[in-house]
């Protein structure tokens, strides 16, 4: 069983290591708390540091005093140059002496600078420095790793553009090679006059003209004949039509270089104009002439077949022998039992 004075005893040992034992644990926090910059104090202050402890490590300057009748304090230079004001309560330390200061960051609410309230000011030891040592090769690793990623980006992006480059300039050439494909075979059909191979009556350009020593059963009547010539095209057609309908396509063009087209039936005699393969054998050889105008684009048609035998007619009026007229857009020509429409471009 204790006794009172025994009892009194712990009260007394109570009351003397409460306090102790808190000031220990705040002792043994402190030093433990990394030292910041005094650039990095001012560029978080705002969002990071503001009414915080902090702790700076440096050296108490020699070339700025503080003068002030309201506070004591000294200038730490931390181990970049900076200078940030130390207020304090404390004795002032020793010029040139290298401590560790932890306070209460604070802004100056006049001159709007910001300065450390102090709470507490260690020496730097060995652990101090180690530390310091370690955080500044953990900043450089990051540093140096943060600047291989964003090299290692720059040289993706620079891959990823020369490859957009590549598949554009790509694109590009394939364009090029379609539209000239496209424009070489427009520009070799323009030029070529298209054969008609449709039958009864079957309409073509003449071929090359034929030997005179040639007998008629060489020719066939109803044979397909290509034109391998060139020839310039007229500004005109012939539209075949039976019972109303249009059946073939004659193209115009001048094979005789004076703007001549004679049209007759299919016969050796007949060159350097429309031979067209009639069965009936109801056209003359020799049917009519056509003579393009170039200056004023007009197409004249004079009748060759007489008033007789099988005479041209133009939209139901028989022509008379030599006669010409000038064709017009739609005009019908009957020739024996052959009927065309002339069209112009």
């Amino acid at each position: 069983m204790l006794s009172c004075s025994d009892c009194l005893s712990s009260r007394l040992l109570g009351r003397l290591f409460g306090p102790l034992s808190m000031l220990l644990l705040f002792a043994a926090v402190l030093p433990a708390q990394d030292a910041i910059s005094v650039d990095e104090l001012r560029r978080n202050f705002q969002t990071q540091y503001k009414k915080e402890v902090v702790s700076i490590r440096g050296w108490v300057a020699t070339e700025k005093r503080v003068a002030s009748s309201s506070f004591k304090g000294f200038y730490l230079k931390d181990r970049y140059g900076s200078l940030v004001l130390i207020r304090t309560t404390n004795a002032l330390p020793d010029i040139t002496s290298e401590i560790m200061v932890t306070g209460i960051a604070v802004q100056d609410a006049d001159t709007a600078d910001i300065y450390l309230t102090e709470t507490k000011r260690a020496p730097v030891g060995k652990e101090v420095e180690e530390a310091a040592r370690r955080e500044e090769q953990r900043k450089q690793v990051e540093a140096a790793e943060r600047r291989t990623a964003e090299e290692a980006a720059e040289r993706q992006r620079q891959q990823d553009n020369q490859r957009t480059i590549l598949i554009g300039i790509g694109v590009a050439v394939v364009l090029l090679v379609i539209v000239a494909v496209v424009l070489m075979r427009r520009q070799r059909a323009a030029s070529l006059v298209p054969p008609s191979e449709i039958p009864s009556p079957m309409v073509t350009q003449p071929p090359a003209p034929v030997s005179e020593a040639a007998s008629p059963s060489q020719v066939d009547d109803f044979k397909t004949v290509r034109v391998y010539k060139t020839t310039k095209v007229l500004p005109g057609r012939l539209v075949v039509l039976e019972s109303g309908k249009e059946t073939d396509i004659v193209h115009l063009s001048d094979q005789s270089g004076r703007g001549e087209i004679e049209i007759g039936r299919d016969s050796p005699d007949i060159t350097s104009g429309i031979r067209i393969k009639d069965r009936s054998n109801t056209m003359s050889r020799r049917q009519a002439r056509m003579v393009y105008t170039p200056a004023t684009r007009e197409f004249k048609l004079m009748n060759l077949a007489g008033d007789s035998s099988n005479p041209t007619v133009i939209n139901g009026r028989q022509m008379s022998d030599q006669e010409a007229v000038t064709l017009l857009d739609g005009d019908v020509l009957s020739m024996g039992n052959v009927e065309l429409k002339f069209t112009k471009k």
